[in-house]
């Protein structure tokens, strides 16, 4: 096995990521403040659900380093893209869900409450 082909996650994987992120879902997306004011840079703030969906999430084996933002982009919007994805698929979509938020804030709010990490759970449960 090549290190650019990481072995796709476990039975166990999957069953321990879908529970986190049904903790995630039912936390919600959290909300963004302006505590500094109007002028001051917005903060978001995640409930613990989710930020602890999306660290497990940002670890081996779910992180796929090969993964192209583009395609992710384009498979997340269109019509049943999610619901036909392999398991290295929703490994790609999973990793930009992830990283996302380091280039955006509020990336992963943004992913639960437009739907895009519901859809992507219940592709991987159909798949455990």
């Amino acid at each position: 096995m090549s290190m650019h082909t990481p072995q796709l996650p476990s039975r166990h994987d999957v069953h321990h990521l879908l529970a986190l992120g049904q903790a995630a879902v039912e936390a919600g997306p959290g909300h963004v403040s302006q505590d500094g004011g109007p002028d001051s840079t917005p903060v978001v703030y995640y409930p613990k659900p989710l930020v602890n969906f999306f660290i497990a999430a940002g670890q081996d084996p779910w992180v796929d380093s090969q993964y192209d933002i583009g395609q992710c982009v384009e498979v997340l919007l269109s019509a049943n893209g999610v619901e036909t994805a392999d398991l290295a698929r929703l490994r790609s979509l999973l990793t930009f869900m992830v990283r996302g938020e380091r280039f955006n804030e509020g990336h992963w709010g943004a992913m639960l409450s437009q739907g895009h990490l519901p859809r992507w759970l219940l592709r991987l449960a159909e798949l455990a």
